[in-house]
């Protein structure tokens, strides 16, 4: 799955991405990956605002009425309220599989402290409480949530972001395997794009890397959508680099979960 984000958050690039700031377009997808297996990410839901009616953003179950996603995916034209939260979708044209079931926003919760401006982005992370429960199967089912603090060293980021150039963007979900790297290794490799007007890295993030050479990273439309261990979520996609630049083996940033437990827990009371 081509991951290419070159600082794409998740809302917008899936849509237009000049409508994006100079500094980030939102909508992070995987580049260099290959398509997911049918029940292999249950977790995984395609935010799909009515007025695009195709995807625009990824998110996770946490349980049968929230869903965990980024912050930037909600804050543009209340998208995550108008529109269709799919779950139990592989390919983008199944829309009526027997696995696949739509439901709509009832509210959405963004972090008190989330910030997105031209030069700096904080607590990118958001919860959207459903309208009605999803019904749990084997395409169907939320991922576990972190410890507190809890570190990780790799994991799989999923989604239906560009996968390859010049903006292709896949029917089926992809996945990608990822080393996790801590953020003073991540920063050494963030010194090679000092001419890119970058954000800075913060405790709150946490940074991948492929772990083969090659182009492998998070791309447009990948935004909001998880980094997972083993079932376990361990980032939210929010921003990466050098999305379409093949000379480089670029960082993807999410924001860390294991940071956020707390903010989960206040509006979530049915977590399994």
């Amino acid at each position: 799955m081509n991951f290419y984000l070159t600082l794409l958050l998740a809302a917008v690039s899936a849509l237009d991405s000049s409508a994006a700031s100079p500094l980030t377009s939102f909508s992070p997808k995987a580049i260099g990956g290959s398509s997911a297996k049918r029940h292999e990410f249950p977790y995984m839901v395609s935010i799909q605002p009515l007025e695009l009616n195709d995807h625009s953003c990824g998110g996770s179950i946490i349980s049968s009425r929230w869903i965990l996603t980024a912050a930037h995916c909600c804050a543009v034209f209340d998208w995550c309220i108008r529109a269709n939260i799919v779950a139990g979708l592989l390919d983008k044209n199944e829309t009526t599989h027997p696995d696949v079931q739509k439901v709509s926003g009832k509210r959405v919760v963004i972090h008190p402290n989330y910030t997105l401006e031209i030069d700096y982005l904080d607590n990118d992370i958001a919860l959207i409480e459903l309208t009605t429960p999803l019904q749990f199967t084997d395409a169907v089912k939320p991922i576990a949530l972190p410890l507190v603090n809890q570190t990780f060293t790799s994991g799989v980021l999923t989604g239906w972001g560009i996968y390859r150039r010049p903006g292709f963007l896949p029917v089926t979900l992809q996945r990608l395997e990822m080393k996790i790297v801590t953020n003073e290794e991540c920063k050494k490799v963030l010194k090679r794009f000092e001419h890119l007007p970058l954000y800075p890295l913060l405790d709150t993030m946490v940074c991948s890397m492929p772990p083969n050479k090659g182009l492998q990273t998070a791309c447009n439309g990948d935004g909001g959508g998880p980094i997972a261990h083993e079932g376990v979520v361990i980032g939210v996609t929010s921003w990466a680099v050098a999305c379409f630049n093949p000379k480089f083996n670029a960082p993807s940033i999410f924001t860390e979960v294991s940071k956020y437990i707390d903010f989960i827990k206040d509006h979530v009371n049915d977590l399994p």
